[in-house]
């Protein structure tokens, strides 16, 4: 693998998210479509050939840096609908999850409420 533990994944994409105390680390929680990020740039761009290269090369190699970049990008690009349908579940039992529907993020999901008290007659421009 090009990014090995959390803190290379942090390298590359150091403001993404915020790991809470007991919580598994972040590369933990993205490390599937991490692989698949790695496998579709070797596959599409690379090669095997120089992808046993790379990997061995050092971590701050400009090339080697590069590459770690679009993969730990590439990951979080897949993973982010994931995460989206996780919330819709959440959202649609949320009988099931009582702390989620407290929660900010269950906030962010809402669909907007237009409201109209009609304080004022006539048409409004």
């Amino acid at each position: 693998m090009l990014i090995k533990d959390d803190n290379a994944l942090r390298r590359y994409l150091p403001n993404a998210f915020a790991t809470a105390r007991g919580e598994a680390p972040f590369y933990n929680k993205v490390l599937p479509w991490l692989r698949t990020a790695e496998r579709w740039l070797f596959s599409q761009f690379i090669g095997d050939d120089f992808a046993d290269a790379l990997i061995d090369m050092e971590d701050d190699e400009p090339l080697k840096m590069t590459t770690c970049s679009v993969v730990a990008h590439e990951a979080l690009m897949r993973a982010v609908p994931s995460l989206r349908d996780i919330v819709d579940f959440m959202r649609k039992h949320d009988a099931q999850f009582p702390e989620f529907r407290s929660s900010r993020t269950y906030k962010l999901f809402e669909p907007p409420i237009f409201e109209n008290k009609k304080n004022y007659h006539g048409y409004f421009f």
